[in-house]
């Protein structure tokens, strides 16, 4: 008898501990405390912004538009892919959705380069002479191809929000919109 009574406590338990549990996913649900849309948001379009240079496309382009308002809770930003074009994405805090609001907006825009892997000295130095030989090669062709990159990157002034020349305005019936470095150099 006394296994009966230990295994109806047990059952009860695990039965109390489901339903709080299900009791506090549907509060938090209903709560709306993850994943609202936040106070303040704006209505978005969506929209797409290419980046040329010399008439070619320019891949890893980080944009930044900042708002004409004087403060905004939310910001707006995109990446440029190998055709020259970012979706634009709109985020306040954790939500964020695809597309970009209406209004003016001054433009940054940084060329995105990824760093040199290096490996520390001392692990070069323990390398026998043949791969160590094979890895300067290699570190000198990856510094050789950030350097061209380099090159053909964004000019410093139009990744600073106080210097970019910059200004693009959206509307309900904007959907591209191509921004040419060479206007601005």
């Amino acid at each position: 008898m006394r296994k009966s009574a230990e295994t109806g406590i047990l059952k009860s338990r695990q039965y109390r501990t489901l339903f709080c549990l299900a009791v506090i996913a549907l509060l938090g649900a209903a709560g709306g405390c993850r994943g609202g849309k936040p106070a303040g948001f704006p209505p978005l379009v969506p929209v797409e912004i290419g980046v040329e240079r010399d008439g070619a496309p320019m891949e890893d382009v980080d944009l930044c538009l900042i708002s004409d308002r004087q403060t905004v809770p939310w910001s707006v930003s995109g990446r440029t892919g190998s055709n020259g074009t970012a979706g634009l994405i709109t985020s306040q805090g954790s939500y964020s959705k695809t597309g970009a609001p209406c209004g003016t907006f001054r433009v940054t825009l940084r060329k995105s380069i990824p760093p040199i892997e290096e490996l520390p000295g001392n692990e070069v130095e323990a390398l026998p002479p043949q791969e160590k030989a094979e890895y300067a090669a290699k570190i000198a062709a990856d510094r050789a191809e950030r350097d061209e990159m380099i090159g053909e990157s964004t000019p410093a002034f139009l990744g600073n929000i106080k210097e970019t020349p910059v200004t693009i305005e959206i509307t309900k019936d904007t959907h591209n919109i191509t921004i040419k470095i060479d206007d601005y150099l």
